[in-house]
């Protein structure tokens, strides 16, 4: 299932789960709804530790949601299938919320209102903890979180200690899922990964004051080897620039 057909397919509806999974009590309230979300998409449903909807922010490690979700903070990135989680006491939701980010505004049950359904309401995004992004609607891009870069290919695959090929440029994943920069020992290798895209180089470069030649595999060279060179106008080796 995608963004859009969660959407046409809860929008209107309700499910009254409560702050445990089956526990009617508390009524059609937010968590039940992205508990709903959670059962649709495969994932175990969980309730929030604090009892509020504000407690899958500040738990989110503790319950695990790093393997399903990418934590995105700035409001400026979200996106449609994001779920917002705004903090108990915000101006926008003082008793804390979380909803579907989805055209702009917030889709998801809403207790309070006098439609607790799945309803597509307006709100402000700026005073919210973050989002969740789940990972079952990324493939073939980059996520970009505080810590640095990670890839997911086509078929979901998230990138761990392995090449991948990413528009004809090669990049290292490294144990932590991210992407590496920098001299990176790699399989008996050293190699060197550009300091901003993080992308293989290869050929001739000088970095720290030092000149390297990798070779078109982009393995450091060592020892008396025959390796090309070309030169510019003036007579001088063409070098790759790094500091």
């Amino acid at each position: 299932m995608n963004v859009n057909e969660f959407y046409k397919s809860h929008l209107g509806n309700r499910y009254n789960s409560g702050r445990g999974w089956n526990d009617s009590k508390f009524g059609y309230q937010c968590v039940a709804g992205f508990k709903r979300f959670l059962e649709v998409v495969g994932i175990k449903p969980m309730w929030t530790p604090t009892g509020y909807a504000s407690g899958y922010w500040e738990k989110k490690d503790e319950l695990g949601l790093y393997k399903y979700f990418v934590y995105i903070t700035n409001p400026k990135d979200f996106r449609d299938g994001d779920w917002v989680i705004w903090p108990y006491g915000s101006k926008s939701h003082p008793i804390s919320h979380i909803a579907m980010y989805y055209q702009g505004k917030s889709f998801g049950q809403n207790q309070l209102s006098n439609n607790p359904s799945f309803t597509l309401i307006s709100t402000n995004f700026n005073d919210a903890y973050g989002a969740l992004r789940p990972k079952v609607f990324i493939k073939n891009e980059w996520v970009l979180d505080s810590i640095g870069w990670r890839y997911c290919d086509k078929n979901k695959h998230w990138a761990r200690n392995e090449w991948q090929l990413i528009d004809n440029k090669w990049y290292f994943f490294g144990d932590d899922w991210y992407m590496k920069k920098g001299w990176q020992y790699i399989g008996n290798h050293w190699y060197f990964l550009d300091k901003v895209n993080g992308n293989m180089v290869t050929g001739w470069i000088r970095e720290s004051g030092k000149i390297y030649y990798l070779d078109e595999d982009g393995r450091m060279l060592k020892g008396d080897v025959n390796v090309p060179a070309s030169f510019n106008d003036k007579g001088q080796l063409n070098i790759i620039e790094h500091y």
